[in-house]
C-alpha cells in the first residue's frame, strides 16, 4: 500500500530530523550556555601544592586526618550549646507528653545543629 509507505518514510524523516535538532541544540547548549569557566594558567600554578610546602610540615600535620579538627571543633560548639540549653531546665525544651511532640524534641536534639 502507498499510502502506508509514504506514512512510514514520513514518520522517519521526522523522526531523524528531531532526533538531530535536539542533539545540536543539546550541545550547543552544553557548550555555549553552561561551559564552566577554565582557570588560567597563573591561576592553577598557584593552586598546586609544592614539596617545599609539604617539606616545611610538621610531623603531626603530615599524619593528620582531613577535616578531623573542623569536625572536632563542631561537635564540641554543638554539646557546648547543648550543655548551655541544658542547664537552663531539667530536660530543656525536651517534652515526649504527646506523640505530636516527637517532632519537636529531633529539632531541639544536639545532634541536629550539627553541620555535615
Amino acid at each position: 500500500n502507498g499510502g502506508a509507505f509514504l506514512y512510514y518514510f514520513l514518520s522517519m524523516w521526522l523522526a531523524m530530523h528531531a532526533s538531530i535538532s535536539a542533539h545540536s541544540f543539546g550541545v550547543r547548549i552544553l557548550t555555549q550556555c553552561v561551559r564552566l569557566p577554565l582557570p588560567s594558567k597563573a591561576q592553577l600554578d598557584s593552586s598546586a601544592a609544592r614539596a617545599t610546602d609539604f617539606e616545611n610540615l610538621s610531623f603531626s600535620d603530615v599524619l593528620r586526618i582531613p577535616l578531623w579538627r573542623q569536625q572536632l571543633d563542631n561537635l564540641n560548639r554543638a554539646m557546648n550549646e547543648a550543655s548551655t540549653d541544658e542547664n537552663d531546665g531539667a530536660f530543656g525544651e525536651y517534652t515526649v507528653s504527646e506523640p505530636s511532640d516527637e517532632l519537636s524534641l529531633a529539632s531541639n536534639h544536639p545532634v541536629t545543629k550539627l553541620a555535615h
